[in-house]
């Protein structure tokens, strides 16, 4: 028991002295942060500990839910052979359908690689028995449904950090990824700040696709004092006591092209353990690093409380820019008195939409979620980037993501982790009409439901890709 108690109190001495790290952007590097012990103190100050040891799901137990909004049941899409597979984002670029999702390579919370699954068409991939995707035959690249599968960041520090958090768009038929941390606390040069990468797809009949990436450009500098003093005047923001208000960004990005600028949202983390929420800034497309002022977003009906956490924040831009939605995977606080207490925690995905990127709609659940023990995130994550027609909006899903902060690589390579898979998704109909009614609307419309749709592609359109 005595022992206990010491245990206790040390822990509890090692959060205080954490939390009570004074970080000033004027102050000198506190390179002694970056020690082992420092580490280890934070993780015993409240991080969480490495995922626990599950097994890989057999194909009969990859189920997809019910949708809230038209009862429908996901359809089984594709599984992955790597359970640290998780922050996924599909887009359609140049010619291709690519899926692009984080994996870890080693222990730690900074090696990173993003898997890019490449095909021809919008078709799901074709898949073996244990629903993985077939790959393309290596000496041709002509089946439009079996893709090549390649990582990207391998060898290079930046892309490993950049890949933590990465989010991915198309430009001018090229594949865009934002990616990177800031926080000084842990010495020079270990988070290299906000970088800015780009990659071109190369392929024939012959040769596999590849993504040929450029040389990552820093946006907001994280190895520098003036790097630091920057994200500090754009009130990029962080409500953890240690980071004394610079920005973290240790939560997965989301970057949309919407009415001539590039919108990127971010982590924005209130306060200590819980109050995840949501930060952005905007920039001219031909000026990535031109921020204008981070704004925290603001959404209806709405409170900022600790029971109420957005784990990441997927944004599109609806057609012709007439409105932004984002699906995202949230846990909310219901039936909390004033002081925040006696709350029922929800978890599940949620839609909101905005016309500005700052202020939303009340989010609505589109299918619920089993909350992790934690109380503040789930294992549904949505897949960034949809598809909407005149009469469906299809998304798709990562189901059974490991929560955990690092997977064991012993258990990664024994194949006791469980493994993630993916289910697509179709609102439609009257169930369409009203989503985005609900999720666009306090007492005035923010975004105009019926003009969104009309301006969207018609459904036997939508089906085609035009290369």
């Amino acid at each position: 028991m005595a022992q206990l108690v010491a245990g206790l109190s040390l822990l509890s001495a090692l959060k205080q002295s954490v939390d009570q790290q004074r970080l000033d952007p004027s102050e000198s590097w506190p390179t002694s942060l970056g020690s082992p012990f420092f580490l280890s103190a934070r993780a015993l100050a409240g991080g969480e500990p490495p995922s626990k040891p599950g097994h890989r799901l057999k194909r009969s137990e990859m189920s997809c839910k019910p949708l809230l909004y038209g009862q429908k049941a996901g359809v089984f899409k594709q599984a992955s052979n790597e359970c640290s597979e998780r922050y996924s984002a599909e887009l359609e670029c140049a010619g291709h359908h690519i899926r692009l999702a984080r994996l870890q390579l080693g222990e730690g919370n900074s090696d990173w690689d993003t898997r890019a699954y490449i095909r021809k068409s919008r078709d799901p991939p074709k898949v073996d028995e244990f629903g993985f995707p077939i790959p393309a035959d290596p000496n041709r690249f002509d089946s439009a449904t079996r893709p090549t599968i390649v990582t990207t960041a391998k060898g290079s520090k930046a892309f490993r950090e950049m890949t933590t958090n990465a989010g991915f768009m198309c430009e001018n038929n090229t594949i865009v990824m934002y990616g990177g941390r800031i926080h000084w606390g842990f010495g020079k040069g270990k988070f290299p700040g906000l970088l800015r990468s780009e990659a071109k797809l190369t392929s024939d009949h012959k040769h596999a696709a590849q993504l040929v990436w450029s040389e990552p450009k820093p946006l907001l500098k994280g190895t520098t004092r003036h790097g630091f003093e920057h994200a500090f005047e754009l009130n990029c923001s962080e409500g953890r006591k240690r980071y004394q208000g610079v920005c973290n960004l240790d939560g997965k990005l989301s970057v949309v092209h919407y009415r001539g600028r590039t919108l990127a949202f971010m982590r924005y983390n209130l306060k200590n353990n819980g109050w995840r929420h949501v930060q952005m800034t905007s920039s001219p497309i031909d000026k990535p690093a031109k921020f204008n002022q981070f704004q925290s977003l603001v959404f209806a009906d709405t409170p900022q409380i600790k029971e109420n956490n957005i784990y990441f924040f997927d944004v599109q831009a609806l057609p012709d820019d007439s409105g932004l939605m984002a699906i995202f995977p949230a846990t909310f606080g219901r039936g909390c008195n004033a002081n925040g207490k006696g709350c029922k925690i929800e978890g599940g995905v949620y839609a909101a939409l905005s016309d500005d990127g700052v202020h939303w709609g009340k989010p609505h659940m589109l299918m619920r979620s089993t909350v992790g023990a934690s109380g503040v995130r789930s294992d549904d994550h949505p897949v960034d980037g949809f598809r909407l027609t005149r009469n469906k909006l299809t998304f798709d899903v990562d189901h059974g993501i490991e929560l955990g902060h690092q997977i064991l690589k012993k258990h990664r390579d024994s194949g006791v982790c469980r493994t993630p898979y993916t289910c697509t998704y179709e609102v439609s109909g009257d169930a369409l009409k009203k989503l985005l009614h609900d999720a666009g609307s306090k007492d005035v419309h923010l975004v105009d439901a019926k003009r969104v749709l009309q301006l969207a592609e018609p459904d036997s359109e939508a089906d085609t890709i035009h290369y």
